[in-house]
């Protein structure tokens, strides 16, 4: 599961690809619906559903101003919160962040439910699976970054 991350990661063409392929394959270790909010900035996105295969129910409630609170909180704190956890034990989901050393690029939102929570190996897992999530949005990051640099070179040569 760990390789199979790292490859369709390392094949995505984009920032946008990169957060479909780390959510499917999160669904696919998991079976549950993950919910991705991009960190551009130091600041929070709006929140993107990826639904798990048969579930069309309504999101809202997964996505309130407290389960924002909760994805802010994760994202300051690099910490993970939310159900089955002792900081906002309140929330639906379990929130993890997507992190490097220096910058955390997402945060994931584990919809639980009443369902009970991942065990010990699938959360093991699922921590080096976002390793690999950061890795590759790092590497998008510091090709834009350098794309821009690019630019604005040409921009001055010309």
């Amino acid at each position: 599961m760990l390789l199979e991350t790292s490859q369709r990661l390392q094949k995505a063409k984009n920032r946008e690809e990169i957060v479909a392929q780390g959510a499917g394959q999160i669904i696919k270790l998991l079976d549950r619906t993950v919910i991705v909010y991009p960190v551009k900035d130091g600041k929070l996105g709006e929140p993107i559903v990826f639904p798990k295969t048969g579930d069309q129910r309504d999101f809202s409630p997964y996505m309130t101003d407290y389960e924002r609170e909760v994805a802010l909180w994760v994202c300051k704190n690099s910490h993970h919160a939310g159900a089955t956890t002792n900081t906002y034990s309140e929330a639906k989901s379990l929130y993890f962040a997507v992190r490097s050393e220096n910058a955390v690029f997402a945060v994931i939102a584990i919809v639980l439910d009443a369902e009970t929570p991942p065990d010990t190996f699938d959360l093991n897992l699922l921590i080096a699976m976002l390793g690999e999530y950061a890795l590759a949005l790092e590497k998008e990051q510091l090709m834009e970054t350098k794309n821009s640099i690019a630019f604005q070179a040409h921009q001055e040569q010309l």
